[in-house]
């Protein structure tokens, strides 16, 4: 019964971003069906929505690969296998992206979340293991505490009820959002200022991340059935319904989400996967902490590489069909 409930919340979130017509633009390497640490930069609170559905295209992806009784791929199928194809695609620094971005485009559909045979979803933020919001998480986001860690007998009693729940024989992903509160431009600018007096690296498109959920979590899972940690790169952008320009790079509002929206602009969320093995994370701190800052480094680099791309495709989309025209 739980389970439905959470998974009720969470298909009634996706259904109030298929209502306004969100789309979805997913690459990298494919999400597989077992337990994995999942952390990614935060610019909304819609954020939070993405890896549930996240999770429901785990079991389409599996259903591609279930043949046909005469071993042949019809038509829809084989529609389905070519997007696989493009989502195992990976982006890696230095290297051209070799495929269109923006043909990879869907729209995002609530579908049913309750079915064991995809992931159970659970966030890991101040102090708590949740899989539906609750008040305290929002008295979390109002005193933006980002400075938070788990004492160590805290840490284990946390895990050790979270692992030996009811469900947990189930898959089972883990969210963490290492930046703790969502990107801004202004915290983004006064991170980099007090950074700089500390020799800190300078990111634009992230926020600096914080180290202490981060370990909580690699040594709460630490020998565990958890075995993938999966990177997850999130960027949003408007683009224009009738011209199809892009308008900017910043996610919609939470007020523009639940029905106060200009009717000529549609968002689409572009979600970048980077699988990992769990067990090539380093467990002591100092070497924890080089990893996730090299991690966030480099999603900065990517971040602005992909938002160039997704620029440079869009103008010359516009250009092509002003030609036509």
């Amino acid at each position: 019964m739980k389970r439905h409930l959470e998974s009720g919340f969470w298909t009634l979130c996706i259904y109030v971003l298929e209502l306004n017509e969100i789309k979805v633009n997913i690459i990298g390497d494919s999400l597989e069906n077992e337990n994995a640490l999942i952390i990614s930069n935060h610019r909304s609170i819609i954020d939070h929505v993405i890896f549930p559905f996240l999770s429901r295209t785990v079991l389409d992806e599996e259903l591609i690969e279930v043949p046909t009784p005469k071993g042949n791929l019809n038509t829809s199928e084989k529609k389905k296998g070519a997007r696989k194809d493009s989502f195992k695609k990976e982006i890696k620094k230095g290297s051209k992206i070799r495929f269109k971005l923006l043909s990879n485009e869907e729209k995002i559909l609530a579908k049913n979340l309750s079915t064991m045979l995809i992931p159970k979803i659970n966030f890991f933020t101040w102090y708590e293991i949740w899989c539906v919001p609750t008040p305290n998480y929002f008295k979390h986001i109002s005193q933006a505490d980002e400075n938070w860690e788990l004492d160590g007998e805290t840490l284990v009693s946390i895990f050790q009820d979270y692992l030996d729940s009811p469900g947990t024989n189930s898959t089972q992903w883990l969210t963490l959002f290492p930046e703790v509160n969502i990107f801004t431009e202004k915290d983004s600018r006064m991170q980099n200022i007090s950074g700089e007096r500390h020799y800190l690296p300078q990111f634009q498109k992230v926020l600096y991340p914080r180290f202490g959920g981060f370990a909580n979590a690699i040594g709460g899972l630490y020998k565990t059935k958890y075995t993938r940690l999966y990177d997850i790169t999130t960027i949003y952008y408007t683009r224009n319904k009738i011209t199809g320009a892009i308008v900017d790079f910043k996610p919609p509002s939470l007020l523009g989400i639940l029905g106060v929206k200009d009717n000529y602009i549609e968002t689409v969320i572009f979600v970048h996967v980077a699988g990992k093995f769990l067990n090539r994370v380093p467990l002591k701190r100092n070497k924890l902490e080089k990893y996730l800052e090299n991690r966030w480094i480099k999603k900065d680099k990517l971040i602005e590489k992909l938002e160039r791309r997704i620029l440079h495709e869009n103008v010359k989309m516009m250009r092509d069909i002003t030609q036509v025209n």
